[in-house]
């Protein structure tokens, strides 16, 4: 079996080497270590600047809205880089900050002893890291596992990097990511009936928004929604193949409802001032025990709530709704099942989890937003007919 080895991109990011170039590691690695640079550096080239054509959307204030690809892409986004960046940033943030501040009051001392000294040597190196460039160090911690019996995971690596590069150049990459993230996310233009139904103050104002454009709306929800719904259906569909329905229908709320608390975790805390892409701010909010109490309860309450209702949503899918001695034709019991009850379950579980998900965790003079109880209607009533047909 090949040996995995691993490169840090120029954006910060652990990738792999392909196993062509990894098998010669043993064999020849003088030939190895030419293709390994080659490989890098294709890898780390800049890619072509996108044609007028590409990014019209961007700018031209005349366009309806971005194309459901971008949309989607927007979504994966969020999910898939920013999300975890974020996570991790909130677990670093705080340790760089304080490893800063007792540096500095270490600094500050007129007659530093012994012990302080050796203290302030370690506080260096951990927020500093070691003086080599991350691909280097990447280098390094392969080289040094190259001969352990167990081959390490992508996260030990990662770890391992991350470590030795110190605490500075940890935070800088993570809220890079983020920011990258959050730009590509803030160029994607949706339409005026989008932002009109996502801020409808009642039932009415935004079942006539959506009746103005039910297509271009059903479109950019189920867009914006792809990436955490994969998640979540991707978990109960596996779960159901090996371990039944039931579990299958648990393991969809359970991921639904952590992407969920997530999300919700950080919205309390942006609520309350946080610049969740500033260091320093992050690891001033992390270090108020009350306030990350508070946001904790908030994410957990939202996320029981809406993973229940997601779980129940995903059981109902698969199931034929239509009683027998109302419709006996197979055929039309199937039809309408999939046309009328469905549907009406579906989207009725999808709005009611984010309705009582809102309820559970209103705060004095908020409102119920119903242009979010909306959205989650239009996207579970997509969804979750996927659910049926797979």
């Amino acid at each position: 079996m090949v040996k995995t080895r691993y490169f840090e991109a120029s954006d910060g990011s652990i990738q792999p080497l392909p196993d062509n170039i990894n098998q010669l590691f043993d064999t020849n690695f003088n030939e190895f270590e030419r293709l390994e640079k080659e490989y890098i550096a294709s890898y780390n080239q800049p890619e072509p600047e996108a044609s007028p054509l590409e990014t019209d959307f961007i700018d031209d204030e005349d366009i309806e809205r971005s194309s459901f690809v971008d949309i989607a892409r927007s979504g994966a986004s969020r999910e898939f880089i920013q999300g975890p960046a974020q996570k991790e940033l909130y677990q670093v943030a705080p340790i760089y900050a304080e490893a800063t501040q007792e540096l500095q009051n270490l600094l500050e001392l007129p007659d530093p002893s012994t012990e302080q000294k050796d203290r302030i040597e370690i506080l260096v190196k951990q927020i500093e890291g070691e003086d080599k460039t991350p691909e280097e160090i990447l280098q390094d911690v392969t080289r040094e596992t190259r001969f352990t019996t167990r081959e390490p995971s992508f996260n030990f690596i990662k770890d391992q990097v991350e470590q030795r590069q110190g605490l500075k150049k940890t935070v800088q990459q993570k809220v890079d990511t983020i920011n990258k993230s959050q730009e590509f996310q803030d160029q994607i233009v949706y339409s005026d009936s989008f932002a009109e139904l996502a801020e409808a103050e009642n039932t009415s104002e935004a079942f006539n928004t959506f009746k103005s454009d039910p297509f271009n709306l059903i479109g950019q929800v189920t867009a914006t929604s792809l990436a955490p719904m994969s998640k979540s259906l991707a978990a109960g569909v596996t779960t159901t193949a090996f371990l039944g329905p039931i579990a299958g229908a648990a393991a969809t709320g359970i991921t639904s409802g952590s992407i969920d608390a997530a999300h919700s975790f950080t919205e309390y805390m942006v609520k309350n001032g946080m610049n969740p892409s500033d260091p320093d701010s992050v690891a001033r909010y992390m270090g108020d025990k009350k306030l990350v109490s508070e946001a904790e309860k908030y994410a957990r309450t939202r996320g029981a709530i809406i993973g229940s209702f997601d779980a129940l949503s995903f059981g109902f899918a698969t199931k034929l709704m239509v009683p027998q001695k109302f419709v006996s034709n197979i055929f039309a019991r199937q039809a309408m099942n999939s046309l009328v009850s469905q549907p009406i379950i579906q989207g009725s579980l999808g709005g009611g989890g984010e309705y009582f998900g809102q309820l559970a965790t209103l705060e004095e003079g908020e409102q119920i937003r119903v242009g979010d109880v909306a959205m989650e209607v239009i996207e579970k009533v997509y969804y979750k007919q996927k659910d049926k047909e797979i």
